[in-house]
């Protein structure tokens, strides 16, 4: 009889217990590892910052060179003219479409306070895309952009750097194991 009395209150202790966490919050469905598995793949997609998810080198390019211009602070007239004059020379696009490209490079930058430490999560999906005329070509772009307002500062220099790595990086010839 006592077997009887402890299972009963076993199982009531456990409908208990399940009730409290149930009016607690805790979801149940949450121990199922393809529903988690689906949640952290859908938080991948789609809860990273957009500047992360750039996969046209066209995109990336455009917000790198915004970056350099704003790395020395505001960004002056002069400097806007030229990014979308280089916009629409180098990318071959209309004016519209450099002037929207600008918006949109400006907008995703909005945020941030520097990029330097960003480049590699910036260039990630889009650096397999650029071919090597077009590293060379951003970078010096990137160069004229950051001297058109006197010498390049420290901040200009870092993110040349950063860049210029990078993509180095990449390129770099994987060494065999011996």
């Amino acid at each position: 009889m006592h077997i009887v009395i402890a299972v009963i209150t076993a199982t009531a202790g456990l409908f208990w217990a399940l009730t409290a966490l149930r009016n607690s919050g805790f979801q149940f469905s949450s121990l199922n590892p393809f529903l988690a598995l689906r949640r952290w793949r859908w938080s991948q997609d789609y809860g990273a910052k957009p500047l992360y998810k750039l996969d046209r080198p066209m995109d990336v390019a455009g917000v790198l060179l915004v970056a350099a211009a704003k790395a020395d602070g505001l960004m002056s007239a002069e400097q806007k003219r030229a990014l979308l004059s280089l916009f629409a020379q180098h990318f071959e696009i209309s004016a519209s479409e450099a002037s929207q490209l600008f918006a949109s490079s400006l907008h995703l930058l909005r945020d941030e306070l520097s990029v330097v430490e960003q480049v590699p999560r910036i260039l990630e999906r889009s650096a397999d895309r650029f071919e090597p005329n077009q590293v060379t070509e951003l970078l010096a772009m990137m160069r004229k952009i950051a001297i058109m307002d006197g010498s390049i500062n420290a901040e200009q220099q870092q993110l040349l750097d950063a860049t210029e790595r990078y993509f180095a990086s990449r390129n770099a010839p994987q060494q065999k194991w011996r």
